[in-house]
């Protein structure tokens, strides 16, 4: 998945990894702009703390550019949720 997001923002300086807990406020406030409810912090919290969801996200100048979360059952998984900063929107 992370090889996915750093060919979408070729060129760019991004930092690329997994999401953590501590990561949960900053992803709380992107999902608000990005969605007419957004999850809160504590949900973003349970969310990374389940052993079967991954959230790989792009940091750029200091700030969450976006993110995905998905999540593993069986031999299946989902996409639980996208969202890109909208300053970093329609850019390729």
């Amino acid at each position: 998945m992370i090889e996915l997001v750093r060919r979408w923002w070729k060129g760019a300086e991004a930092r690329l990894g997994t999401a953590e807990p501590e990561d949960a406020a900053a992803l709380a406030a992107l999902h608000a702009v990005s969605f007419r409810r957004g999850w809160s912090e504590e949900e973003f919290e349970r969310l990374l703390a389940e052993r079967n969801v991954v959230a790989d996200m792009a940091e750029m100048a200091g700030e969450v550019a976006g993110f995905v979360i998905t999540r593993r059952a069986a031999e299946e998984a989902e996409i639980l949720s996208v969202a890109v900063a909208p300053a970093r929107r329609n850019r390729g």
